[in-house]
């Protein structure tokens, strides 16, 4: 079995609890979990359409996963994840909403540290050729940091960390710029594009595909670019009345639509960085959103960016 430990800093106030739901524990089965998603969003290619029927056929995605991540078919999971040196909660709290600073939630606070091990199995080979090996599970994790993060309202800003690795035969550094991201990512899938990353894909499925890739300007502290995500997503909703148009392209919780549009955070020599992952939008049912509004998409991201 081959690992890699990460020592890992919080950068922005990170949701993540226990078993109370409430007193912040950093949990190894939700960062496996946060890294399964990002794999999915990463491997649209593994999706295709059959040209007589018009259908969707997954299997070939679902295999792949079962065989990584575990299921009933192939068994455990070829990931362990393990918290080396989980580190204690001191009390701290922070207000998720900028328009309700009164609400405050518990959380681990930034510049909190703890190393993260994860370790594969097993190697795996697939027909097409490609594999999954400790390179693939290194950079997997460090895309799930970059895009994602862990724990509550990580699709905007929260729960965001920086990573190295301090042991492993594996030499990959977290990425700092659009083009050493891209190096990451899955060379088939995905290319620049004005000064983006876009997906190579020529159809979307109905399915949480990546479909681009942003950067934006630096900002001096993470509670000022924090408090610019949260106001972008107070005035997306206000200007368009709570509106089904706003819900498809945003999020709602009504019924329980998850936003299609990340919102994470990239430290650099003392400045942070937005980066917004735009995925493909569909409804938890996996029926394509009759009515996205792209418009209301980008002017969301254009007041971060």
């Amino acid at each position: 079995m081959e690992s890699i430990t990460f020592h890992c800093k919080v950068i922005t106030p990170m949701f993540l609890a226990g078993a109370d739901g409430q007193t912040p524990e950093l949990r190894a089965p939700s960062i496996k979990g946060a890294m399964r998603f990002w794999w999915r969003a990463l491997n649209g290619h593994l999706v295709i359409k059959d040209d007589e029927t018009g259908n969707w056929d997954y299997s070939e995605l679902q295999k792949r996963e079962g065989e990584i991540f575990g299921d009933t078919e192939h068994g455990k999971s070829k990931i362990i994840v393990r918290v080396m040196n989980p580190p204690p909660w001191d009390g701290y709290n922070y207000s998720p909403t900028p328009h309700n600073p009164r609400f405050r939630k518990s959380a681990f606070e930034p510049g909190v540290d703890f190393s993260l091990k994860v370790s594969l199995t097993k190697n795996l080979s697939f027909e097409d050729g490609s594999t999954f090996l400790l390179k693939q599970l290194a950079e997997l994790f460090l895309i799930t940091a970059t895009l994602g993060g862990f724990g509550g309202r990580t699709r905007r800003g929260f729960g965001t960390i920086d990573a190295k690795i301090i042991d492993g035969p594996i030499k990959i550094t977290m990425p700092r710029k659009a083009e050493d991201l891209l190096k990451l990512l899955p060379q088939q899938n995905f290319k620049m594009g004005s000064g983006k990353i876009i997906s190579n894909l020529s159809f979307f499925p109905p399915y949480p595909i990546i479909k681009r890739i942003e950067i934006g300007s630096p900002v001096d502290t993470s509670d000022s670019l924090l408090e610019k995500i949260g106001k972008s997503s107070s005035q997306s909703k206000s200007s368009n009345n709570d509106s089904w148009d706003y819900k498809n392209s945003l999020g709602h919780t009504s019924k329980r639509f998850s936003s299609p549009v990340f919102v994470s955070v990239i430290h650099d020599r003392n400045q942070y960085f937005p980066i917004i992952s735009t995925l493909n939008t569909v409804l938890d049912q996996g029926r394509t959103v009759s009515k996205v509004h792209e418009q209301i998409q980008e002017t969301f991201k254009s007041r971060i960016l």
